[in-house]
């Protein structure tokens, strides 16, 4: 399946207008908007700015 990629900016705005975060520093959201996953590889995850982190809490779930 090949999606189309979305920018974070519309991410974002769907976030802000469908979801509610009740564990977040809404400060924090507010200021800076939430940040999105779009991609994983194993451990590796790819967020919507194409920033690669590694999934340090997945061990804990």
């Amino acid at each position: 399946m090949n999606t189309p990629k979305r920018s974070t900016a519309s991410w974002q705005a769907a976030d802000k207008s469908h979801f509610v975060h009740p564990f977040t520093d809404t400060a924090s959201l507010h200021k800076d908007g939430a940040q999105f996953i779009v991609r994983d590889h194993g451990v590796w995850l790819r967020d919507s700015e194409d920033n690669v982190l590694l999934d340090g809490m997945a061990d804990r779930w």
